[in-house]
Formats: structure tokens, C-alpha cells, sequence
């Protein structure tokens, strides 16, 4: 058994948990390689990603990236750093936002669309 590191990891505890991180990504991509998208994770994940994606809308994807930015700017000393990563967090925060007024714009048009159809119609009765 090698010297115990930083942490209380052994060395051969390090060394077996890199192997099985290269293990994983290589299963990975041979599941990504077959093309099946649904088959790249294990089952449960592909659940819940499918029960997510029902959902349709992306609040919980802004309120992720908004806590992405609030962690950041709590944890980042860099100057650099914190500057790049704000600039990233935040342009596909405002993306996202954008697809959700979007996704709802469009929601609200079909709406609107429909309910001005049936007025017709029961007008022209």
C-alpha cells in the first residue's frame, strides 16, 4: 500500500479511481459511438432527463445557472477568472431567458390564436 496523500487517499486508491474514471469515459464512448442517445446513461438518469424534458419550459435551467453565478462569484479569487466565467454564466443565462420568453411567446400566440378562432366561430353562429 503506497503513502496515504492529502486527503486520506492512498496512492493506490488514487491510481484505481483514475482507472475506473477512464473506464467510465471509455464506456461512454462506445455507447455514444452506437448512436443511441437514450443509452449513454444508465437508466434512472435517462428518467429522470426524459421526465425534465416533459416539463418544456427552462426555469429550473435559469435557476441552475443562477446558482452556477452566485457560487462563482462567492469561490473565485482570480480576477481572470471570475471575469471570464461571469461573462460565460451569464450570456447563456440570458440565452436561456431568451428561449423561455420565446417558448412562452409562442405559447401565449397559439393561445391567443385559438381563442380568437372560437370566438369566431361562435359569433358566426
Amino acid at each position: 500500500m503506497g503513502p496515504i496523500e492529502p486527503g486520506g487517499w492512498t496512492e493506490d486508491g488514487a491510481v484505481e479511481a483514475r482507472a475506473e474514471r477512464r473506464a467510465a469515459v471509455e464506456e461512454f464512448r462506445r455507447r455514444l459511438a452506437e448512436g443511441d442517445y437514450r443509452t449513454l446513461y444508465e437508466r434512472r438518469l435517462g428518467e429522470v432527463i426524459a421526465q425534465a424534458a416533459a416539463l418544456g419550459g427552462l426555469a429550473d435551467e435559469i435557476g441552475a445557472l443562477r446558482f452556477v453565478l452566485a457560487r462563482l462569484l462567492a469561490e473565485e479569487d482570480d480576477v481572470s477568472k471570475l471575469a471570464t466565467g461571469v461573462a460565460r454564466v451569464t450570456a447563456v443565462a440570458v440565452n436561456a431567458a431568451r428561449t423561455q420568453r420565446a417558448i412562452s411567446g409562442d405559447a401565449a400566440e397559439g393561445l391567443t390564436a385559438a381563442l380568437t378562432q372560437i370566438l369566431i366561430e361562435l359569433d358566426g353562429e
